[in-house]
């Protein structure tokens, strides 16, 4: 989408700023829709090696869509590398020692694991381009990518950790708390919205800045 914005970088106005969001809205909507399910089984083969990673205490046994509710969910099923002890009650892998068989299993709606992708692209789309500067697109689309894999990285394997962790704390029967799970309230609390809306600014400022300066093309 190309739009009226001054070369000197004046925001746009709200009133043609919110035309732009809506339409971007109602197709961005539509293609997750569609999509959600296949970009989701693409991106299920990452979330185990990214968790271990990030928190080598657990292991997951399976990680699949899920639809027993009517509803398209992920399944995560894990246990524990190794004994743990949580305000001095130790807590042992299933399996491990006489303890037995099972696991640890969470679900998260598909829905949640693009949402703050979506909401990042929303901003992207709807954002007007310098006046007679075209050539952002690519420089904005190109750098969506990485945004957007870290925005998965920073969202789904540490809410599967968070969530895994408070399965443990409930097992503990305490109030324990660490920072997985105060982080995976903090995205929940408004924080992944402002991350998707800063890595969209960051995005759409590039674009700028790299044609800034250039003769703009009569």
């Amino acid at each position: 989408m190309s739009g009226s914005r001054s070369a000197s970088g004046v925001l746009p106005h709200p009133r043609d700023l919110l035309p732009r969001l809506l339409v971007a809205a109602a197709v961005l909507l539509a293609l997750i829709y569609w999509l959600q399910r296949p970009l989701v089984r693409a991106l299920i083969p990452a979330v185990s090696p990214a968790v271990w990673l990030l928190d080598d205490e657990f292991i997951l046994m399976s990680v699949d869509i899920n639809t027993d509710t009517g509803e398209d969910r992920i399944r995560v099923r894990a246990n524990l590398t190794r004994p743990i002890t949580i305000e001095g009650k130790t807590l042992y892998p299933f399996g491990w020692r006489g303890v037995p068989q099972g696991g640890i299993q969470i679900t998260l709606t598909v829905g949640s694991m693009l949402q703050y992708c979506g909401l990042m692209l929303l901003f992207v789309a709807a954002w007007p381009t310098t006046s007679g500067r075209r050539g952002e697109w690519p420089i904005r689309l190109g750098l969506c990518l990485p945004l957007l894999a870290l925005l998965l990285l920073l969202q789904v394997p540490f809410t599967v950790i968070a969530e895994l962790r408070g399965a443990l704390r409930d097992q503990s029967q305490t109030g324990w708390r660490d920072g997985w799970m105060l982080w995976s309230r903090f995205l929940m609390d408004g924080g992944g919205l402002v991350i998707a809306i800063a890595f969209a600014a960051i995005a759409i400022a590039a674009g700028q800045r790299y044609l800034h300066g250039k003769p703009l093309k009569r």
